[in-house]
């Protein structure tokens, strides 16, 4: 694809867009680029391709049709995605948590922890944080690659910057059945990110791909799943937080919330509750997945 094998892609469908054939093997490579999006490895290929696309216009006709649109599109999420696999290579891979799941050391130097000599994988804080994790977790092995860190860090960001409609959902979820037995799920669809805050019960499954996941949202830990379109794929994540603040200001609104209160029209009919909700959510926490 770097060799210009997009670029001259976009040109030949400008010059044929009538033609059903060459328009759905344009469709299909869009397809399998948006699915790339979300990998490590792929986002440099598509970064040095998407230029030699850009240097010659694509015919009017190209950007009328509906491929033209999809193009347009993925152009701004490739220009979003690379922002984060930059931001991940300048400040993010050095940096790891502690791997002991009721820890507080969310965030430090890769050099400040000690590696697991069994897996080799896990890192620790401390001998007495391996033992826990050893004796309460069972230790079990996962994969930490590159490429599954930086997914990680891209479902995070998608999640954070959408954490004022998110906390919206959960207040509602919380006023509507009066619990914290939730879940997040992150649906991708075409490399964009839909969030649905859901019943715990509702995604029971998906729980036993994660070895630590907890059934119940609480202050320190809270289970999400992604999903991934159109490749048909499900992994689930847990959010660890460094403050329990941010449950116990959801469930304080959803208290105050009357009955019969269309939540999602808080901003207009309770400002007040509305502006103490925006204020939870842009709250300096710090989140990590695992």
């Amino acid at each position: 694809m770097e060799n210009g094998l997009l670029r001259a892609i976009i040109i030949g469908a400008g010059m044929y867009p009538s033609d059903s054939q060459i328009m759905g093997a344009v469709e299909q490579l869009f397809s399998g680029i948006v699915t790339g999006i979300m990998h490590y490895g792929f986002l440099p290929v598509l970064a040095s391709a998407i230029p030699k696309a850009l240097a010659i216009p694509p015919s009017t006709s190209f950007m009328r049709s509906r491929c033209g649109n999809t193009w347009q599109s993925i152009v701004a999420l490739a220009e979003k995605r690379m922002k984060s696999w930059e931001h991940f290579n300048s400040t993010c891979v050095g940096i790891r948590s502690c791997e002991n799941y009721d820890c507080d050391v969310l965030v430090a130097e890769k050099g400040t922890l000690r590696r697991c000599a069994s897996c080799r994988s896990s890192f620790y804080c401390s001998p007495e944080c391996q033992r826990i994790s050893w004796r309460k977790y069972n230790h079990r092995f996962r994969l930490d690659s590159r490429s599954r860190r930086f997914s990680l860090m891209t479902v995070l960001n998608d999640y954070q910057t959408r954490k004022s409609a998110i906390f919206l959902q959960k207040v509602e979820y919380i006023h509507r059945t009066g619990n914290t037995n939730y879940c997040l799920l992150m649906e991708y669809d075409s490399g964009h990110c839909t969030p649905q805050v859901t019943a715990s019960t509702a995604l029971e499954k998906s729980f036993s791909r994660h070895p630590f996941a907890t059934r119940t949202a609480f202050g320190g830990r809270e289970t999400h799943v992604v999903r991934l379109f159109p490749e048909n794929t499900e992994f689930t994540v847990l959010l660890r937080c460094n403050t329990s603040v941010l449950l116990e200001g959801l469930m304080r609104i959803a208290q105050r919330i009357p009955r019969g209160t269309d939540v999602y029209r808080l901003e207009a009919e309770i400002p007040e509750l509305f502006n103490q909700l925006q204020a939870l959510a842009a709250m300096q926490v710090i989140e990590i997945y695992s």
